[in-house]
C-alpha cells in the first residue's frame, strides 16, 4: 500500500470545495470544518493500520457447487472496515449513520481506494444500494433493509447487465410479475459483483426488469431482491443462483458472477416504487457508483505517481533534479513530462470528483431554488468523469511507463496493476459508450443543452480576475478560449435538428466528452491554482519573481507545482483539443 497524500485530499475539502459552507445546512449543523477535516485525519491513520501488508488482488475467490468462498483476509478486512464504522459514515442518524456530508466522506473513499480498490469497491455497492432504497423504497423497504446494509452485516449489489450489455425496454430479458403482494423475478443476469456465501448473512440486489402485466406495457422497473427471505424469524432461500464466477484482467479480489433469478424456484423481489419507470430515471441509478468508479480511477493515477516519485527518488542520477522546483521550463525529458502528466491528471480528476460529491450534498441539503442546478451539475460530472477518468487513466499510467523505463514493462512493474484494475472497472456503471450516448442526448438534444448551459454558469463563478501569475493567467487565457470554443460548438449542435447534425453528434460523441472532460479538469487545476495563490498571498510572494522565491525558499514549492500543473495542463493537453473542434464543426 503506497501512502496517498493527505494534505492533497484536505486542501481539496477545507480550501477548493468549501465544505464549511455546508454546516448552514440543517442536516448538518452540529458539525464544523474541524471536524471534517479530523474524521478525514484519523481515518487515514485507521485505514493504514487496516490495510497494513495487504494485498488486493490475492483473492483466493473459489465458486463450487453454487456456493462462493472468498479470501479469509478479504472477509477479516471487511469486519474491521464494518467496526470502524465506515459502512454508515455518511449515512442517516436514524439508520445508526454518522451523517457527514458525501463531500468529506469522498475523501475517506479516496484513502480507501488508495488502500484496496478491490474491497473498497463491494463497500461502494454495499452503501449506493443502501441509499437508492432510502430514497425510493417505501417505509416497510427502509425499514427491513437500509439499517442491515448501512452497517455492513449485509452486502448489496446492482444486477443490470446482461449478455447485451444495455439497460433498455428492448433488451433487457429478465422479467417481474406480480403475485399476492410482491413480484416473481425470472431471468439471467452478467457481470454482478457479489461477495461471498461466508462473508455476510444476506445480500441484497437491486434487479433491472421489465414487468409483465396484462396491457403489456413493456415498463422498466428495479426491485430488491434478497438472497434469503426473513419470514416469521426464519431464512427461507429465495432462489439467487451463482452459475458462473467470471475473472476479470485486473480487481482480482472481485467476484463478477453470472447470476440466475428464479431459475431453481420462486425467486421474490420489491419494486422500488419511489423510482421512475424510463430508461433515464433507470441510468439515474448508477450516477453514484459511477462516481465511485472515477475516485477509484484518480486513486490508481496517483498510486503511479506515487510510486514514480519512489522510483526517482531511489535513483541517485536523478534524486537531485527531482527535488527542484516543477516547472514546465525545465521538465523537458520526457521522464519528466510524464510525471507531471501523472500529476495534472491525478490532481485535476480529483478535484472534480471531490466537487461532484460538494454538487451531491447541494442537491440534497441546499436552498430549493438551487437543489435543481445543483442536481445537473452532479448528473454531468458523475457520467463525464466515469469515462474520462477510466479511459484517460488508461493512457496516463501507459504514458508513465516511460519514468520506469524497461522496468515498466516488465511482469512485476508498479504500472501493472493499476492499468489492469482501470481496464477491468471500466465494464462497471454501464459501458462508456453507454454512458456517452445518455450523456450527448442529456446535455445536447434534450431541452436545448439545459445541463450544458448549468456547467457554463458554474465555470462563471470562477474569479479568474484575481490571477497574480504569469502561469496562472497562461492557464487561464487557454482554458477560457475553450470554454469560448465549448459554446460556440454545443449552440451549432442544439439548434440544428437536421438528420445530419445529429448524426455528426453520435460520430464525434466520444470526442465530445473528451473536449468536456479536459475542460473540466482545468477548470478544477485552475480553481486549486487560484487557492494555492492565495496562501502565496499569505506569505508575501512577489508573484514577479516567484520562481527565485521558490528556489530559496522550498516550502513555497506545494503551492507554486499547483500553478504549474494548471499551466502545464492547459498547454500540453488542452491545446491538443483545437483539431477536434472543427473538425466538428467543419
Amino acid at each position: 500500500m503506497v501512502k496517498a497524500d493527505l494534505s492533497e485530499k484536505l486542501f481539496l475539502v477545507e480550501d477548493v470545495s468549501q465544505v464549511n459552507v455546508l454546516t448552514y445546512a440543517e442536516a448538518f449543523k452540529q458539525y464544523d470544518i474541524e471536524q471534517f477535516l479530523t474524521i478525514i485525519r484519523d481515518s487515514e491513520k485507521s485505514i493504514e493500520k487496516i490495510f497494513k501488508g495487504f494485498q488486493d488482488n490475492q483473492s483466493g475467490l473459489v465458486l463450487k457447487n453454487g456456493v462462493l468462498n472468498s479470501s479469509k483476509r478479504f472477509r477479516g478486512v471487511w469486519d474491521k472496515i464494518k467496526s470502524e464504522g465506515y459502512t454508515k459514515l455518511c449515512a442517516p442518524a436514524e439508520w445508526g449513520g454518522e451523517s457527514y456530508p458525501e463531500s468529506v466522506g469522498v475523501a475517506v473513499w479516496d484513502l480507501l481506494y488508495s488502500a484496496s480498490p478491490s474491497l473498497t469497491y463491494y463497500l461502494a455497492l454495499t452503501v449506493e444500494v443502501s441509499k437508492l432504497i432510502n430514497q425510493f423504497g417505501n417505509t416497510s423497504q427502509k425499514k427491513k433493509y437500509c439499517e442491515n446494509l448501512f452497517n455492513g452485516e449485509w452486502s448489496g449489489t446492482f444486477a443490470y447487465s446482461e449478455s447485451n450489455h444495455h439497460e433498455d425496454e428492448n433488451q433487457v430479458q429478465t422479467t417481474a410479475k406480480k403475485k399476492d403482494g410482491y413480484f416473481l423475478i425470472s431471468g439471467q443476469k452478467e457481470f454482478v459483483v457479489t461477495v461471498g456465501d461466508d462473508w455476510v448473512k444476506n445480500s441484497i440486489h437491486l434487479v433491472l426488469a421489465r414487468i409483465e402485466d396484462k396491457k403489456n406495457d413493456q415498463k422498466l422497473g428495479v426491485f430488491i431482491v434478497p438472497w434469503v427471505i426473513d419470514e416469521q424469524g426464519q431464512a427461507i432461500d429465495n432462489h439467487v443462483t451463482i452459475k458462473k464466477l467470471s475473472p476479470t484482467v485486473g480487481l482480482k479480489g472481485l467476484a463478477c458472477c453470472q447470476i440466475l433469478f428464479g431459475n431453481e424456484g420462486e425467486c421474490r423481489g420489491e419494486l422500488l416504487e419511489g423510482l421512475g419507470s424510463n430508461s433515464t430515471d433507470i441510468q439515474k441509478t448508477l450516477d453514484g457508483l459511477r462516481t465511485h468508479i472515477a475516485n477509484l480511477s484518480v486513486a490508481q493515477i496517483g498510486t503511479v505517481y506515487e510510486e514514480a516519485c519512489v522510483y526517482l527518488e531511489d535513483d541517485p542520477r536523478v534524486a537531485e533534479r527531482l527535488s527542484e522546483s516543477s516547472t514546465v521550463q525545465n521538465n523537458g525529458s520526457f521522464v519528466y513530462d510524464a510525471l507531471i502528466n501523472l500529476k495534472a491528471y491525478s490532481q485535476g480528476i480529483r478535484g472534480a470528483v471531490y466537487m461532484t460529491s460538494f454538487f451531491h450534498d447541494c442537491a440534497l441539503h441546499g436552498g430549493e431554488d438551487q437543489k435543481a442546478y445543483f442536481a445537473d451539475l452532479e448528473l454531468l460530472y458523475s457520467r463525464v468523469l466515469k469515462v474520462y477518468a477510466t479511459e484517460v487513466g488508461l493512457q496516463t499510467i501507459h504514458k508513465g511507463a516511460d519514468i520506469f523505463g524497461e522496468a515498466g514493462y516488465l511482469e512485476d512493474s508498479p504500472l501493472k496493476q493499476p492499468m489492469n484494475d482501470l481496464f477491468s472497472i471500466a465494464m462497471f456503471g454501464s459501458l462508456n459508450g453507454v454512458i456517452v450516448e445518455e450523456t450527448m442526448q442529456e446535455t445536447v438534444t434534450e431541452d436545448k443543452g439545459r445541463i450544458f448551459q448549468q456547467l457554463i454558469k458554474q465555470f462563471e463563478i470562477l474569479e479568474t480576475y484575481r490571477a497574480n501569475s504569469e502561469s496562472m493567467n497562461v492557464a487561464i487565457g487557454v482554458w477560457k478560449d475553450y470554454v469560448g470554443g465549448l459554446i460556440v460548438l454545443f449552440a451549432e449542435l442544439s439548434e440544428d435538428d437536421s438528420e445530419l447534425e445529429n448524426l455528426k453528434v453520435k460520430q464525434y460523441a466520444g470526442k465530445i466528452i473528451k473536449l468536456f472532460g479536459d475542460v473540466i479538469v482545468c477548470y478544477h487545476l485552475i480553481r486549486q491554482g487560484m487557492e494555492a495563490e492565495k496562501m502565496l498571498q499569505e506569505l508575501e510572494v512577489n508573484f514577479y519573481n516567484l520562481p527565485q522565491e521558490v528556489a530559496h525558499n522550498p516550502d513555497l514549492k506545494i503551492w507554486y507545482d499547483k500553478l504549474v500543473l494548471a499551466e502545464y495542463f492547459a498547454v500540453n493537453t488542452l491545446s491538443q483539443q483545437e483539431s477536434i473542434i472543427r473538425i466538428i464543426q467543419g
